[in-house]
């Protein structure tokens, strides 16, 4: 799968890419809001892998613009809060998933996998 990874920690993007990448996806990332509506526009991800929480913008606004360009893109988002309202409201968005920080690689496979069939 081709995966558009988008957080404002580097730390996160290095160890979810990095986790992709041995399981044999195709990664790319962004910190800039404007850059990601750059990737999604030039090419065809599988699914973006999106923070909710960023300085720059937040990721539901993030999610409205993607689906401005592309309204059938996957979208799996992520976030340090664990908190159901936040989950309804990015379910609302039409995502694919919703995990909280740190990671849980296993729920993220499963999420994929779901994706790929």
């Amino acid at each position: 799968m081709k995966i558009l990874v988008v957080d404002d920690e580097p730390e996160i993007l290095t160890i979810v890419s990095k986790w992709l990448h041995r399981a044999g996806h195709q990664v790319l990332t962004a910190t800039d809001p404007q850059k990601v509506l750059e990737l999604v526009g030039a090419h065809d991800f599988s699914v973006v892998f999106l923070d909710l929480i960023m300085p720059a913008s937040s990721g539901i606004h993030l999610i409205s613009r993607i689906r401005e360009q592309k309204p059938k893109q996957k979208i799996i988002v992520m976030s340090v809060i664990e908190d159901t309202r936040v989950a309804v409201l990015a379910a609302q968005e039409g995502i694919e998933g919703y995990l909280t920080k740190p990671i849980d690689f296993k729920k993220l496979e499963e999420f994929l996998s779901r994706i790929a069939a």
